[in-house]
């Protein structure tokens, strides 16, 4: 799935800005080249730019608190296994890697700089002895059915329907029967792709992705309040759901 020439003429001015940027998304299909993208904003900006946009420390710092304390409030416990989708360079894995018992974290990130960055700070901040696990695109079929906890922060912001339903099932296939997937989306009045990597879409649409995993959907309200934070720049405005196998 490439960027076609009308999709690219819909695109705001500031979304075509970088020709360099545009031409990869002319040239790969969609996931490819978002990964070439993030490997290029590592390259330049450091790690912290693979969670995008206005990613200064301070930023990508309490982003990571928040996740971190929502799936506390939520009840994560050490014992329980957790699998990020999107983890990026560790956003959320060097808040909860220290918290969760030794190989409990695992993470999956289209981008393979991205995870090679993740595992580098790993390294460096020493939290690498408690043995996180990264996957490049999808988990280990050794890894089915393992996961009490699922987590998706910022990603189907940034997935067609098509892709979001691929995760969804992908969640629905690591998941304990009774374990629960948190998912951020951005509830629009239509589906459309409004920037080179963002989409929004309805909520009948990701209602309909959920039930094609056998996955129920059901919002979850006030979930920066629950994390212990007042609502404001750190939640960018997304909505967060909850799935369980149905």
């Amino acid at each position: 799935m490439t960027l076609t020439a009308e999709e690219l003429a819909a695109l705001p001015p500031k979304a075509k800005r970088d020709p360099k940027v545009v031409e990869l998304y002319r040239e790969h299909d969609y996931l490819t080249a978002y990964s070439l993208h993030t490997a290029e904003r590592i390259a330049q900006e450091g790690y912290e730019a693979a969670a995008g946009a206005d990613a200064s420390r301070d930023n990508w710092d309490t982003h990571g608190n928040l996740q971190r304390d929502f799936l506390l409030n939520m009840g994560l416990q050490p014992h329980h296994r957790l699998l990020e989708f999107g983890c990026g360079a560790g956003r959320l894995a060097r808040k909860i890697v220290p918290y969760l018992e030794e190989g409990h974290y695992h993470g999956v990130d289209i981008s393979t700089a991205a995870i090679t960055a993740a595992k580098e700070l790993s390294i460096r901040e020493g939290w690498n002895a408690r043995h996180p696990r990264f996957w490049w695109r999808n988990i280990h079929a050794s890894q089915v059915r393992s996961f009490q906890f699922v987590w998706a922060h910022s990603v189907t912001t940034h997935l067609p329907p098509p892709l979001i339903a691929e995760l969804f099932a992908e969640a629905a296939n690591a998941m304990v029967d009774n374990g629960v997937f948190y998912w951020t989306y951005l509830p629009a009045e239509r589906d459309e792709r409004y920037g080179l990597t963002q989409f929004r879409t309805t909520v009948a649409t990701l209602r309909r992705c959920a039930e094609e995993a056998a996955l129920t959907f059901d919002e979850v309200p006030d979930w920066v309040r629950l994390a212990g934070y007042e609502p404001g720049r750190w939640s960018y405005g997304q909505s967060l759901a909850v799935s369980r196998r149905a």
